[in-house]
């Protein structure tokens, strides 16, 4: 009898994570994303098939370890993740150095102000640690000063049988890059999750360097990636027309989950203190994700402006969560342009995962009027609770919740405007749709992981010696 052959052992690389986490207090969007797969993958094979590598900002080399514990909580904040992988210090009085390093960011180019900022960050904590609080930093809690940091072992290359994954966006890490060209180049297999093609087709929602980095990491890979996955079948048509006529290339497409994770679907979440318990402290609206152009947030704003004169008291609040993005200068100048609008508004900035979960839950329904996405999760979360999402039509929305949402065009307001007078005036309809989504299967994240290894550790496309040069998409 002939056994299976066993699958590959797989390296994913999370070096993006690390180094989002080492800037943002929480990590989100495609982190979350990595870290949910990863996990679900290291639960069920271990940390012996499962591994992961990144590109330590301080050794500058590639180093891999078993990422097993990094999941044995259900949320994992920035600096947890930072101090499971050893790089946010172990001083139990002062705030770790990212910490202090986000805080003092905005002073990074006023030399003296910073010293100055930091040396009274250093005071606080050493004599007046209360004052910590209000500027968002705080000693280490006795759980972080617990971890036991995972044990990096350097790598130069990885054996030729394994399978180099890259599930973010390695485009500004040129050590990973050449990492994964050098296992290709011996005959390795290399993945590459693509979430979108937008700074490459929608450049301007995007910086200039973001654009041009992109357009030139997406050049190089080409040549030497021979399997993509991409999280839709939207960014899958749109990998397939950058890669042209090409022999040899694998383009999957591995749809996202609707899960939560890290709590259970009907389960209810416990309120909130803080600026989530108080923004629904009365009926309101929901909008997740960044706080930028390419979320279209101002369509929202502009359609409370034209609802408000028609439903007066009747118009609940509009309630923004997320973090603050790369372009939001329209946005806030129409906030800030009209008090009684501001009113009416509140932004939770870099929610946490409870709090996302108790506005979801609290919510009379979400809107998600995105011009552009790799997928949305946000849709798919929002039923994940229950709720009902009026949705833009753009790109990949569809594929979310398919008949579950309603949609409109992103950018016709009259479309927008309606489709929220129907749903503010009849709830019954709301209900409707809620009582759909509940009786509805929706996706989890362990299945999106299985789909995923089942691609990854797979048969493998032949490595061709000759390339034609990728073609651009429009």
């Amino acid at each position: 009898m002939t056994l299976p052959a066993a699958a590959p052992v797989c390296y994913f690389d999370v070096t993006d994570i690390v180094h989002y986490a080492a800037a943002n207090a929480r990590v989100s969007g495609i982190q979350r994303v990595q870290l949910n797969l990863i996990g679900h993958l290291v639960r069920r094979h271990g940390g012996e098939a499962v591994r992961c590598t990144f590109d330590h900002p301080r050794r500058k080399v590639i180093v891999e370890f078993d990422p097993s514990s990094l999941f044995e909580t259900d949320e994992l904040d920035s600096e947890m993740l930072l101090r499971r992988v050893g790089l946010a210090g172990r001083s139990r009085v002062f705030p770790s150095k990212t910490m202090m390093r986000r805080y003092l960011r905005p002073y990074s180019k006023r030399k003296f102000r910073r010293m100055a900022v930091k040396a009274g960050i250093l005071l606080s904590a050493l004599l007046w640690p209360q004052r910590l609080a209000p500027m968002g930093l705080r000693r280490p809690t006795a759980r972080e000063l617990a971890v036991v940091p995972v044990t990096l072992h350097p790598v130069a290359q990885l054996p030729r049988e394994a399978r180099f994954v890259c599930l973010g966006a390695p485009w500004s890490h040129p050590r990973v890059i050449a990492f994964g060209r050098e296992h290709a180049g011996r005959g390795g297999t290399v993945v590459q999750l693509i979430y979108d093609l937008i700074p490459l087709l929608r450049p301007e929602f995007v910086s200039r360097a973001m654009a041009d980095n992109f357009g030139r990491w997406l050049d190089d890979i080409v040549h030497h990636v021979r399997h993509f996955v991409c999280i839709s079948r939207w960014t899958q048509a749109s990998m397939r027309e950058f890669v042209g006529a090409r022999d040899g290339v694998r383009i999957d497409a591995v749809a996202m989950a609707h899960e939560f994770d890290g709590f259970a679907r009907f389960a209810p979440v416990a309120p909130e203190r803080g600026a989530a318990r108080e923004a629904a402290s009365e009926p309101f609206v929901l909008c997740v994700g960044t706080l930028e152009d390419r979320k279209n947030g101002v369509a929202l704003l502009r359609a409370w402006q034209r609802l408000a004169p028609v439903l007066g008291t009747r118009l609940p609040r509009l309630v923004f969560a997320g973090q603050r993005g790369w372009s939001i200068q329209s946005f806030m100048a129409v906030l800030e342009g009209d008090p009684d609008l501001a009113k009416r508004v509140r932004l939770v900035d870099a929610p946490s995962d409870r709090e996302l979960a108790f506005l979801y839950q609290r919510c009379l329904f979400t809107a998600f009027p995105s011009l552009s996405e790799g997928w949305g999760l946000p849709v798919g979360e929002a039923a994940w609770f229950g709720k009902f999402t009026l949705s833009s039509n753009a790109t990949s929305l569809p594929e979310v919740c398919g008949p579950l949402v309603d949609y409109f065009d992103p950018a016709a307001l009259d479309e927008l405007c309606a489709a929220l007078q129907r749903a503010l005036a009849d709830p019954g309809y709301v209900r409707a749709k809620e009582q759909a989504i509940v009786h509805s299967a929706l996706r989890r994240w362990a299945d999106v992981a299985d789909d995923l290894w089942s691609l990854v550790t797979g048969p493998t496309c032949p490595v061709q010696q000759e390339d034609q040069p990728p073609r651009r998409a429009p």
